[in-house]
């Protein structure tokens, strides 16, 4: 698996496991077109509704040249007629392979909301960038009703113990959005995607990355 995304172009991961025609949904098929738009892969690691709506996208915008997936696949599991269909494709059978993979090769990170694989997904992320294992890429959750409740029952949670358990300046490796505009302005330092001079500023001291390094 590694030896193939080796071979990739660094992409923009997404993962979760939203309703279909949700507004989480709608926004991530939009950053999709304006992030493939600019000749930027995008990797889904997610099976399901997400993936499928991804590919209608790709096959829309004629940009399937563009669009990979990382996908868990259980042994007892065969691939769907959609997931076949995908050229840039590799399947993981073991949870922690998936993990590393969805890891490697990256860009940024896009989650939707989800179940216990999409948040053992983020957090796995999140852990390994607190800790320095791993270099601090953007994080993009989408739905601020779905993840703000959950980012501050864990924030006030662990700031709760003296000393706190996570430093405050950890809470801002994950930025919730509730619009297209929102995301593409904390992921175009890394992207090179023009943004909005409100969002650009806070973006890049959050995740410590000035224009001269992106």
């Amino acid at each position: 698996g590694l030896r193939e995304l080796s071979k990739w172009e660094q992409g923009v991961i997404f993962i979760g496991n939203t309703e279909k025609d949700s507004q989480e949904l709608d926004i991530a098929q939009d950053l999709f077109s304006d992030i493939t738009a600019k000749g930027i892969p995008v990797r889904v690691g997610s099976r399901g509704v997400l993936l499928n709506s991804m590919f209608e996208t790709a096959e829309k915008n004629n940009k399937m040249d563009l669009m990979q997936a990382n996908l868990l696949v259980a042994e007892a599991s065969p691939l769907t007629d959609t997931e076949k269909r995908i050229k840039n494709l590799i399947v993981t059978r073991d949870i922690s392979n998936h993990h590393v993979i969805v890891m490697e090769n990256s860009k940024a990170f896009v989650f939707l909301p989800g179940g216990v694989k999409t948040m053992n997904r983020l957090f796995d992320l999140i852990t390994m960038m607190q800790t320095k294992k791993a270099p601090t890429k953007p994080i993009v959750l989408i739905g601020r009703d779905f993840w703000q409740p959950i980012k501050d029952a864990i924030f006030n949670a662990t700031q709760s113990y003296s000393p706190p358990l996570i430093k405050p300046q950890d809470a801002e490796l994950v930025q919730i959005v509730d619009t297209k505009e929102e995301a593409l302005t904390i992921l175009s330092p890394v992207l090179g995607i023009p943004a909005q001079a409100e969002y650009t500023k806070k973006a890049e001291e959050a995740l410590r990355i000035s224009p001269a390094e992106s």
